[in-house]
């Protein structure tokens, strides 16, 4: 109902059980020109949204979150889409039990390593660019912060913050990245 109401709409992160519920979600929303979005407030921490670069200027990326996995993964894939774009291709499961970890293969060629260490406390990316710079966010600070700006000011103008293309694509990634590690070492296409 309140996606059919017309009135700004936020949903808390996890937005959908997969990116068919997603687009289901966001139609509804579109039909009814129901301004709509999600994110992790990671997204929004100043590091991440400081970035000087676009997706297409990333050759690597290193992902190290912490926490569960069921609860904490779509921390590390929202800043991660938001730095790499949406087109994500496949996904393979590398970890343990104890450290699970990913590649993710982007268009291009482009890949990511990610890594959730269970009692870790902070949230880290490395990024290699193509021209060879590389770029460290140690940590994630001030997100909480942040996402109230962000979110406060969609409710004040109607600004949609996140991309429904980029929702979607952590949506579907997170839900890979569970089904990836019922068999590691296989490659999982990430359908967009």
């Amino acid at each position: 109902m309140p996606l059919s109401s017309g009135k700004r709409c936020y949903v808390d992160k996890t937005f959908a059980p997969d990116a068919a519920a997603a687009k289901r979600i966001f139609a509804v929303a579109n039909e009814h020109n129901t301004p709509v979005f999600s994110s992790s407030a990671l997204r929004f921490s100043d590091e991440v949204m400081a970035r000087t670069f676009t997706p297409d200027e990333v050759d690597h990326m290193t992902v190290i979150g912490n926490g569960d996995t069921y609860i904490y993964l779509i921390h590390m894939i929202e800043p991660m889409v938001a730095m790499m774009g949406e087109k994500a291709e496949r996904i393979m499961f590398v970890g343990t039990e104890l450290s699970p970890a990913w590649v993710i293969e982007f268009e291009g060629g482009r890949k990511v390593n990610m890594t959730l260490y269970h009692n870790a406390h902070s949230w880290y990316f490395r990024v290699q660019k193509k021209d060879g710079e590389v770029l460290v966010i140690p940590e994630c600070n001030r997100f909480f912060d942040s996402f109230l700006e962000q979110l406060v000011d969609f409710f004040r103008n109607g600004e949609v913050k996140v991309d429904q293309n980029q929702t979607i694509a952590v949506i579907e990634i997170r839900t890979k990245a569970l089904e990836a590690m019922s068999a590691p070492y296989t490659w999982f296409p990430i359908e967009l």
